[in-house]
């Protein structure tokens, strides 16, 4: 079981390394999904390598933030979900979202995406130091299109020093 942790631990590595953006995790229910994410994030140990050209990465200094945001049923609500991913963020960079919460209040809240985008500009300012990692984990109780779509929207724009694991 261990060969098989730190092999699994060394391809998590290689996905950072290489810069993707999206780390899938998939396997059965019960087999150890949350632990593996959670053991590799714990026992953090590579050398980042940042994005210099494809040919000639360039190292990282700073190691990476993570930051996790634990799903269940109840989070199928998109506004919900804006929030709680607002408040995971800031476990990593704090006041980040700050903006795009009172965006979110009544009486004339502005689109997800819209506030989304406005997170995300943040983010790509404050993250041009270091790495950042964001853990949706149990993402697969998520049902509501419109999450999907802001997830979505998330992966196609994300910046460049942060990574999303599900």
């Amino acid at each position: 079981a261990c060969a098989v942790r730190a092999r699994l631990f060394d391809q998590l590595d290689a996905g950072l390394r290489q810069g993707h953006r999206l780390l899938l995790i998939c396997a059965p229910a019960g087999f150890g999904k949350t632990t593996l994410l959670s053991e590799w994030i714990g026992n953090f140990r590579l050398p980042i390598l940042g994005f210099g050209s494809e040919s000639h990465p360039q190292p990282i200094t700073h190691n990476p933030q993570f930051c996790w945001l634990s799903l269940d049923d109840d989070d199928n609500d998109p506004t919900r979900f804006l929030l709680y991913l607002l408040a995971a963020l800031e476990t990593a960079c704090p006041d980040i979202g700050a903006d795009a919460r009172a965006m979110i209040q009544p009486p004339q809240p502005l689109q997800l995406t819209t506030i989304l985008t406005i997170l995300l500009n943040r983010l790509a300012a404050t993250l041009s130091e270091g790495n950042l990692l964001l853990a949706l984990d149990d993402y697969h109780v998520i049902e509501q299109p419109a999450i999907h779509d802001l997830v979505a929207f998330l992966l196609d724009h994300l910046p460049p020093h942060m990574h999303l694991a599900v």
